[in-house]
């Protein structure tokens, strides 16, 4: 299922699959979260996967600034977790 959060008033497009206890896949730079798809039809049988367009990749927006920092990159997937922790309570450690 495909699903969007907003962070810093970007779109940021991730997709999450199956059931059980999340894992979460992230591409590296230069490539999209559908560099996981092989990945995804194996996990998904036992695990929720979650697989996002890190921002400026695949659908997602790029953020705004002159200095992005990983650190920017990691409070983006936060925001995609708390916001599916909301939704999906079960398996979450």
């Amino acid at each position: 299922m495909d699903k969007i959060v907003t962070f810093r008033k970007k779109i940021i497009h991730y997709s999450i699959e199956g059931n059980g206890k999340p894992v979460l896949l992230l591409h590296g730079f230069g490539e999209d979260k559908y560099i996981w798809k092989d990945q995804v039809i194996s996990l998904q049988k036992k695990h929720l996967v979650i697989t996002p367009d890190l921002p400026g990749t695949g659908q997602s927006e790029l953020l705004e600034g002159d200095n992005i920092q990983i650190s920017d990159y990691a409070e983006c997937i936060k925001a995609i977790i708390i916001q599916e922790k909301k939704i999906i309570r079960n398996d979450w450690a």
